[in-house]
């Protein structure tokens, strides 16, 4: 499938979240039909790092697909049979860039990724239960990625070397684009090839989530952008740009969890602490149509302590930021929407 059938609805949906009080001021004429569909633009599989090692690597893009199109299957966490009331619209498998379907990898044994350094430093863990062994190799990754050092750590450049870098994620993101190939239901359902950005300078949450609604004819032209590339937005914005004008495929970045960016995520200056401009907007306003609210995560719409005559300002809060000290940010308007 050359093209999903998103496109439009997710356009559409972004220029009336952008610039819905203009309407009633001047309506414009509608030239397609406008349908409100359902789905979920931000699910994790056993591909990501951090949800292999929760002890759930079962939890494959397939079962995800089948899933949310109404299937019944076996839950990863309970082993029980779920089902969903009414099937999804559409699905964004938007896994963790980073080290993307490399954590599997290493405790299937498999050549290149066990028998790394970073390999044998995760396998080493020990603990007294495959899921207590897994949270620790989990540690193990997080404290290699905050720049720890010592006792049995790698260094960052070399866990990037021994699971990220070169081709060791190309057969994961081809495996990805396929299985949502396989899935996609054109006028039915949706599966839309995409990936997280997990951008987090100083502990502060910039994530951003991307799809495109191009197919694999372009989606294997590229690997996805990982904040172990950058975690500048800037230098994500350049990159699907240059992606664009490469192989065509167009893009939509949703930031994600605003409320624990530690007052990074709509602040006035840039990554290196310029005032932004006409061009930052610019290019920040093509990738980012829309924006994420509300998650599992807490809610990002507004504060207490920023609209204190709004009723419902204290909904679903969630303050610590995503650091392993768990600190409480204060709430600044940077952080909502």
């Amino acid at each position: 499938m050359a093209h999903r059938m998103c496109k439009q609805a997710a356009l559409l949906l972004a220029f009336t979240a952008l610039s819905g009080p203009l309407a009633a001021a001047k309506p414009v004429k509608q030239t397609v039909p406008t349908h409100l569909y359902w789905g979920d633009t931000h699910l994790h599989t056993s591909h990501s790092f951090d949800v292999f090692l929760f002890n759930t690597p079962t939890s494959t893009p397939e079962t995800a697909y089948r899933f949310a199109r109404g299937e019944t299957v076996v839950s990863p966490t309970t082993g029980e049979n779920w089902k969903l009331s009414k099937p999804l619209d559409f699905l964004v498998v938007a896994d963790h860039a980073e080290l993307v379907g490399s954590v599997g990898k290493v405790y299937a044994g498999e050549e290149g990724y066990a028998d790394t350094a970073t390999g044998k430093g995760m396998l080493a863990q020990i603990g007294d239960s495959v899921a207590a062994q897994m949270l620790k190799a989990y540690h193990y990754l997080v404290r290699i990625g905050t720049g720890e050092t010592g006792g049995d750590l790698v260094t960052p450049q070399q866990a990037y070397v021994d699971l990220h870098g070169g081709t060791k994620r190309q057969a994961a993101w081809h495996s990805y684009i396929d299985t949502a190939e396989e899935f996609n239901e054109p006028g039915k359902f949706t599966a839309l090839i995409g990936w997280e950005w997990t951008s987090a300078p100083g502990g502060g949450n910039l994530h951003r989530v991307i799809f495109t609604p191009d197919g694999a004819d372009k989606a294997k032209q590229f690997m996805p952008f990982s904040q172990l590339e950058s975690d500048k937005p800037e230098k994500l914005w350049a990159w699907l740009d240059a992606t664009n004008k490469r192989t065509g495929a167009d893009f939509v970045a949703i930031p994600h969890n605003s409320n624990l960016s530690w007052g990074k995520m709509f602040q006035v200056e840039d990554s290196e602490g310029n005032p932004i401009t006409a061009d930052y907007a610019e290019r920040r306003m093509r990738w980012e149509r829309v924006v994420e609210t509300t998650q599992i995560k807490g809610d990002s719409e507004t504060h207490p302590a920023l609209s204190p005559t709004d009723e419902f300002a204290d909904y679903e809060r969630y303050s610590f930021v995503m650091v392993p000290t768990g600190p409480i940010a204060k709430p600044v308007e940077a952080d909502y929407v």
